[in-house]
């Protein structure tokens, strides 16, 4: 199966988090060697829920609506991903006994695409279902630790920036600077404004602009004009991240690979 699975608390959570710069740089890597990986082979990615039309502050958007945005974003990012739970299904029954179904839900998805590299969302102080999502899978891990690399991401920065004490402690960065086919940042802001029923304008936390000033920063701390960052759970070879050489895989005619306007 694949060798990325990307577990993300909500939608959107796996691009505003620091895995939209990760999946963008993938995808552009593959489209500059001329390749497509094989369907099952695509990055993978667990949703875990989804609210309901008066579980959020997002004037009362649909389920249905962002179903059609995350099979939008899969698309244009060509990854594979299953929603476990829907609106009141999660928000409803935050209790010991469904934390142990939430657990085996997770657990069999990482069972199904048995990773390389695993991403599980951090803890955050303002997000009671992250800091679930991230005991869960920290229990899976202490149960199940035959996964060779897992990396923590963020998903909300608004405390990034303050002076407060810091929640975001990343020390595996991932270079997103332009390569020789197009500029990453381009193609991350289309992705990211797919998703209308999340995305709002700055202050608020799932601002593109945030997500903008958070990859700078990042960049920064390496040298480059624009990174993503993660914390380190365990990693056995990170060299393996952007290695396409075990993975079943078909040229790309190149008449048909990615141009800028296509992005643009």
């Amino acid at each position: 199966m694949s060798k990325w699975l990307i577990v993300a608390t909500h939608p959107y959570d796996e691009i505003k988090g620091s895995t939209g710069g990760f999946l963008t740089k993938l995808y552009l890597d593959l489209q500059k060697e001329n390749i497509e990986l094989e369907v099952h082979e695509r990055p993978y990615i667990v949703y875990v829920a989804i609210a309901d039309e008066d579980t959020v502050d997002k004037g009362h958007i649909s389920i249905n609506q962002t179903v059609h945005e995350i099979y939008e974003v899969s698309q244009e990012l060509k990854f594979n991903y299953n929603i476990l739970l829907k609106g009141r299904e999660f928000y409803n029954k935050l209790n010991s006994i469904h934390i142990e179904n939430l657990s085996n839900l997770i657990r069999r998805e990482i069972n199904f695409v048995r990773p390389e590299w695993l991403f599980i969302p951090q803890s955050n102080r303002f997000s009671s279902d992250s800091i679930i999502v991230n005991k869960v899978c920290k229990d899976i891990l202490f149960i199940k630790n035959k996964i060779p690399n897992v990396l923590e991401y963020g998903c909300d920065y608004s405390d990034v920036f303050s002076m407060e004490e810091k929640h975001i402690s990343p020390n595996y960065f991932i270079s997103i600077d332009r390569n020789n086919l197009i500029n990453p940042i381009d193609l991350l802001y289309k992705i990211s404004h797919i998703y209308k029923s999340q995305i709002r304008v700055y202050p608020y936390w799932n601002s593109w602009e945030l997500n903008y000033y958070k990859l700078s920063l990042y960049g920064s701390f390496i040298g480059k004009d624009f990174a993503e960052g993660f914390s380190v759970l365990r990693i056995v070879n990170d060299s393996k991240l952007f290695d396409f050489s075990n993975l079943e895989k078909k040229i790309i005619n190149k008449e048909n690979s990615l141009k800028l306007e296509d992005i643009l």
